[in-house]
């Protein structure tokens, strides 16, 4: 198992480059845990995404439908929430969420988000990501 972040589910719907495929080798491999407000995240991205012009109205729309779909299971704020707001310093409340869901699981996070890997007092592991490009 292991903990997706919004920014990985993102490109696992949208990105029909080397970091989707990369983000869908693992989930693949992997099931699935997210925090409750992670489809609110993503619909988020995908909104900034369409209004900026970088993905199409149709991709947005599809991707929406994708997120519903995603398989997986789902961790209410309550279960987390003793630690999430102990990396309040150090990461937004989101990603706190996301970094107290795995450690509360003890699995690692696949998130894309260079920012979270490094944020001090994280316990942790993220899950590495093989895009072909170094990353």
């Amino acid at each position: 198992m292991i903990v997706i972040d919004a920014s990985a589910v993102v490109a696992l719907l949208v990105d029909a480059g080397q970091m989707g495929e990369a983000v869908a080798a693992v989930v693949t491999e992997h099931d699935l845990a997210y925090p409750s407000l992670m489809p609110y995240e993503v619909a988020s991205a995908l909104r900034r995404l369409e209004a900026a012009a970088l993905i199409p109205r149709s991709l947005a729309g599809s991707a929406v439908h994708g997120v519903q779909a995603l398989h997986g299971q789902v961790f209410e704020w309550s279960d987390v929430a003793a630690r999430q707001w102990e990396l309040r310093h150090n990461l937004s409340a989101y990603d706190a969420t996301y970094v107290a869901l795995a450690e509360t699981l003890d699995v690692p996070l696949l998130t894309l988000d260079a920012r979270l890997r490094h944020a001090p007092g994280t316990r942790c592991q993220f899950m590495p990501l093989s895009t072909g490009d170094g990353r």
